[in-house]
């Protein structure tokens, strides 16, 4: 666990829950808030420290390497060029 999550009070094994399911999907920070008992800037730090980042074209969890930042927004190389 980063000393990030553990500053939060966010135990490894809700850090690895929330990472499982949002990683690779388009499920919200929202939704993974309420299931693992978090707020959504506790969702969004554990992903940016686990290297993921949300498309703001198509929602979709994605590893860092496949985000660009174009005019302010997280898009992903799918939304990119589609």
């Amino acid at each position: 666990m980063t000393q990030q999550a553990e500053k939060r009070g966010v135990d490894a094994l809700t850090r690895d829950e929330v990472e499982i399911y949002l990683a690779g999907s388009c499920n919200t920070a929202d939704d993974a808030a309420e299931i693992f008992g978090l707020d959504e800037d506790q969702v969004a730090a554990i992903m940016s420290e686990c290297g993921h980042e949300r498309c703001e074209g198509c929602g979709w969890w994605c590893e860092d390497g496949e985000i660009d930042i174009v005019d302010d927004e997280y898009i992903c190389a799918d939304c990119l060029d589609p």
